[in-house]
């Protein structure tokens, strides 16, 4: 069995973290000097589709990941429809 030392665990986590933020900050930092630097409009805004896209892509993700668990509650609550109700009800749409 492997002993950890739990003293030696926080220090180690607390610099992984720091370094984490310290690096983010840093390329945050050289972004913005690259974008105030930047003067192709064509550039800037293929940048600005990037960052928009993976904020979207998120936003996606949540809305999707909320249906399927709705979903997976309404079929443990018994709230679904046999092939021959859906059939009918597709029926009266068309």
């Amino acid at each position: 069995m492997i002993e950890l030392n739990i003293t030696l665990i926080k220090p180690l986590t607390l610099l992984v973290l720091k370094s984490f933020v310290m690096n983010a900050i840093d390329l945050k930092t050289e972004l913005k000097q690259l974008i105030d630097s930047e003067q192709d409009l064509s550039i800037l805004q293929s940048f600005a589709t990037l960052l928009r896209k993976t904020r979207m892509d998120k936003t996606l993700k949540r809305k999707l990941t909320e249906r399927a668990l709705n979903s997976e509650e309404d079929i443990r609550s018994g709230n679904v429809y046999s092939r021959k109700d859906f059939e009918k009800r597709l029926n009266t749409r068309i």
